[in-house]
């Protein structure tokens, strides 16, 4: 074999080490902890589902579009889905809130919307109680919108 040639056989045959080397670890974006939205004080709370939609932990919760928080497990119990959320303490989230399990996009990421009661849709609460340590929204109160396995 001439030098040129073994020079290039031995190229090749480092890239494909290098690359098989590689391709058995399991390196992915998913894999990186979310930047978390709730930095600072938190406080705990919880949110009873009937169906979960394939929530992930580190996904996140939202209040009129903004992350305030993050999920923090996801557990089943007496045949529904409890939430366990982290919130920021500087959130002003009224007491009477829904929450909704959404879909970022048809085939995005799946995240906790907290929405106004249904008589105020302005996002201000309706009353001075806001949501503190240890409140449980009902599942009286919680849905999972629409996803692409349902259409």
């Amino acid at each position: 074999m001439n030098r040129p040639l073994r020079k290039y056989v031995g190229w090749v045959a480092t890239l494909v080490a290098l690359v098989m080397l590689l391709s058995g670890c399991d390196l992915s974006l998913r894999s990186l902890p979310y930047p978390g939205p709730a930095r600072g004080d938190t406080f705990t709370l919880t949110g009873e589902f009937a169906n979960a939609l394939n929530l992930p932990t580190s996904a996140r919760v939202k209040w009129q579009g903004l992350s305030v928080g993050e999920v923090t497990s996801v557990k089943a119990a007496d045949y529904r889905a409890v939430v366990a959320m982290k919130l920021s303490e500087k959130a002003q989230i009224p007491a009477d809130v829904q929450a909704q399990i959404r879909l970022s996009s048809p085939m995005g990421e799946s995240f906790v919307e907290l929405l106004p009661p249904d008589d105020d849709q302005t996002g201000t609460a309706t009353s001075t109680d806001l949501l503190k340590q240890g409140d449980k929204i009902p599942l009286t109160a919680t849905n999972a919108a629409p996803d692409v396995n349902n259409l």
